[in-house]
């Protein structure tokens, strides 16, 4: 049995963010799951599911929606709420974004009380399934002794590459465990024979499609922007997006190219600035020279195709970025695609992995790392790749 707990939707004013992350693990993992939440996940239930069917259909986003829901699946199952207002109402006198820092990094005695009366009602929880670092859920979880996984989409996304997720016992950012398990990685590479695929090869099974052409001559310093409001958070080294366009433009002076956060509103306008109109991320990496940000996932798709490539907050992608002090890479190329490979194969899960009842079950065994790398490695031989690259 797991739990899911998903942030209060009163932290976001498009709610239906998380929507469809309770709605994947409904549809895959009933009746094994539970859910702590507000009650918004799970009411008017006949609506989600009709809306759900009426999505169109055929889109890079296809992968995100679930259309096979019941209202018998809803019904199943069990919840556990939290008041959708209980932030904004005990934090009414601080901005959305602090009373978010609070959520994920300070420890609230209210939301540990509710989350312990939660988890002592499931005595059959083998694992709380997270989408986003809280230290008080977690404190409750230490306290009842249940292993917490987190979750989040990867950086990699359709159309262009096979869609995939982070899995990581630990946390998401600045909490990851990704460095330490890629130390053990890596003697686990030289203890034995393991799989590692050409940096090209390794483009070739996580894509969906062939590749643009790259535009050749282009010396544009592209800038990655976060999601707002992510300045109070642990992981963002204090940079703002503001921050992160001045710094760079003292770093990399010259024209640059910006690319805003899909939820973002904000726009900063200044000489030299231009703002990256493209669907997906591929055009952008290839109009550009080098890149910089705070933590855009955008990071590991400009290693993955050579780009100098610099982060200025924490991510588990940070490992494999340049130096900023030095312009230089901090890998050698062969350590940088060993790294790659891991990244790809052994930190992040295939899609059709998230939610996975059988899958979760066997991380739960604590595998090695090579043998968490070769099963994730046999299934993009399988299923990655598409027709028409060569």
């Amino acid at each position: 049995m797991f739990a899911l707990f998903v942030i209060p939707v009163d932290f976001d004013a498009t709610p239906a963010m998380y929507s469809w992350v309770v709605h994947k693990a409904v549809e895959r993992l009933t009746p094994n799951i539970a859910l702590i939440s507000t009650d918004d996940y799970w009411n008017n239930a006949t609506e989600i599911i009709s809306a759900s069917r009426t999505i169109p259909m055929n889109t890079p986003h296809e992968y995100l929606v679930s259309r096979i829901l019941t209202v018998g699946d809803f019904d199943s199952l069990r919840k556990l709420g939290i008041d959708k207002n209980f932030f904004s109402a005990k934090y009414s006198n601080v901005s959305r974004s602090k009373s978010l820092s609070i959520f994920h990094q300070e420890f609230d005695e209210d939301l540990y009380s509710i989350a312990c009366n939660h988890l002592e009602a499931l005595s059959d929880i083998d694992a709380l399934l997270m989408w986003s670092n809280c230290s008080t859920i977690q404190l409750a979880c230490k306290k009842y002794s249940i292993q917490t996984i987190f979750n989040e989409l990867g950086p990699l996304r359709p159309p262009n590459y096979h869609p995939a997720a982070y899995f990581d016992f630990s946390g998401l950012h600045d909490k990851s465990s990704a460095e330490d398990r890629f130390v053990r990685f890596r003697s686990c590479c030289e203890s034995g024979n393991i799989t590692i695929l050409d940096r090209w090869d390794l483009i070739r099974i996580l894509r969906a499609n062939k590749p643009d052409c790259a535009v050749l001559g282009q010396k544009l310093t592209g800038v990655a922007l976060q999601a707002s409001g992510q300045f109070f958070l642990d992981y963002s080294n204090k940079f703002s997006n503001h921050c992160l366009i001045n710094y760079a433009q003292k770093k990399f002076p010259g024209p640059m190219l910006v690319r805003s956060h899909p939820g973002l509103a904000e726009c900063y306008r200044a000489p030299g600035l231009v703002y990256d109109k493209g669907e997906s991320p591929e055009g952008f990496i290839n109009n550009i020279s080098q890149l910089i940000t705070i933590n855009s996932g955008i990071a590991f798709e400009s290693l993955l195709v050579g780009k100098p490539t610099y982060m200025l907050g924490e991510s588990p992608i940070k490992y494999g970025a340049w130096d900023l002090d030095t312009l230089s890479p901090k890998l050698s190329d062969e350590e940088q695609v060993i790294w790659l490979n891991w990244f790809a194969f052994g930190y992040l899960i295939p899609f059709q992995f998230l939610f996975n009842k059988e899958y979760y079950d066997w991380r739960l065994t604590n595998p090695s790392e090579m043998e968490i790398y070769c099963r994730n490695l046999k299934w993009w031989r399988k299923h990655g790749g598409a027709r028409g690259i060569s």
